[in-house]
Order: C-alpha cells, then sequence, then structure tokens
C-alpha cells in the first residue's frame, strides 16, 4: 500500500514538472523556448483579425500583413483571447525570416536590423527606442536586441505599447523573437526575463 503511495506520488510529481516545462521547439531552426503559463496559441486568422481592431490606414496595414506573412510561424502566444478583452493582449510572436546576410557576418546582420527598426517610426505615433540597438547572448549565441515604445488607437482610447525584439541570425533566416505588453497597464516585464532565460539555440 505505502509503495503504491508513493509510486503515486512520483507520478503526479513527474506530471507537474513536465507541464512547468513545456516548450515550443522547431527542430529545423534549432529554436526552443518555454511556452508562456495560460497563455493562448495563436493562429494567422487571430493575429490579422487582432491587427484590424486598431487604427491602421490601409497602406500601413497592408505594409504590416506583408511583412507577417513573409515568413515562418515557429509559435505565437497571447495572453487573451481577443474575444473576450478588450485593449492591448500581450503577444509573443516567434518567426523565421529570411536573411541576405550571411550568419558569419554579425556586424552586416546587426546593422540590417538595426535600419528596420529605424524603419518603424514611420508606422507608429510616438515611437521611441527604449533600449538599444545592442548585442545580447542567447544561447551562447549573440543577437540583436531592442526595445521599442509606440501608440496605438483602439476604440477611441489611446494605448502606450512596448515590444522587445530578438533578432537571432541563421544561415540563410533569421529567427525573429518578439514580445509585447504594455507597461502601464499589462507590464510583462518578469515573464519576459524568464523566457527569454529559457531559450535554446542549437
Amino acid at each position: 500500500m505505502m509503495r503504491r503511495i508513493l509510486v503515486t506520488a512520483l507520478l503526479c510529481n513527474l506530471l507537474l514538472v513536465v507541464a512547468a516545462q513545456e516548450r515550443v521547439e522547431d527542430k529545423r531552426f534549432g529554436f526552443s523556448m518555454e511556452k508562456p503559463e495560460e497563455w493562448h496559441t495563436v493562429t494567422q486568422e487571430v493575429t490579422a483579425s487582432n491587427l484590424e481592431k486598431f487604427n491602421f490606414s490601409k497602406e500601413e496595414m497592408e505594409r504590416l500583413l506583408k511583412s507577417h506573412n513573409n515568413s515562418i510561424r515557429i509559435g505565437s502566444f497571447m495572453k487573451y483571447k481577443p474575444q473576450t478583452h478588450a485593449g492591448i493582449i500581450p503577444t509573443i510572436n516567434i518567426l523565421v525570416r529570411k536573411n541576405p546576410v550571411p550568419a558569419s557576418n554579425f556586424d552586416d546582420f546587426f546593422d540590417m536590423m538595426e535600419a528596420s527598426i529605424k524603419q518603424m517610426k514611420s508606422l507608429f505615433t510616438n515611437f521611441v527606442i527604449q533600449k538599444g540597438p545592442d548585442t545580447v547572448t542567447l544561447s551562447n549565441k549573440k543577437v540583436f536586441f531592442a526595445i521599442v515604445t509606440y501608440t496605438m488607437e483602439s476604440g477611441g482610447k489611446k494605448y502606450d505599447i512596448r515590444t522587445r525584439t530578438y533578432s537571432i541570425p541563421g544561415d540563410g533566416y533569421f529567427i525573429q523573437l518578439s514580445m509585447i505588453d504594455a507597461p502601464k497597464s499589462e507590464d510583462c516585464t518578469a515573464l519576459y526575463d524568464k523566457l527569454q532565460q529559457s531559450v535554446s539555440l542549437n
């Protein structure tokens, strides 16, 4: 009887450990990261419908959707379901995009990503680069990093939004990890720091 209780307790502990360490992984690109607990997995359709809540011009919307479609999705997660939550929804996107710069040339890759970040000023109101651009290390690999803030409008209300971006160069591609939150109402700094530390690159 005691042996059965101990075995049951051990199995329960193992299940808890496995659940706590659930990861999003794509072996094709050597990327894995812990999933945000109790967040919702996002489809392409959900992403597009959520963008439509905000007051983009037709041209801006086309540019955003074109940029998003020219990629391979490793994983996307939202803290809330758009159908049940008004306002800003913290979101994590992990996308793979084409990289025209050789993987061995990090300096040119950095310059390309820095230019891309600066071009975002034409899309967003009150766009400010809060941190970086800088080089950080993820899983012993050099990575482009920046945090930006900007304002978006939805339903007559203006929201201050923050995006932290990690761009990880590969051979012919790069992985872009974007973590979006709202510093005044949906501050996910602690969670995003934890997830960033869980990234594994092979």
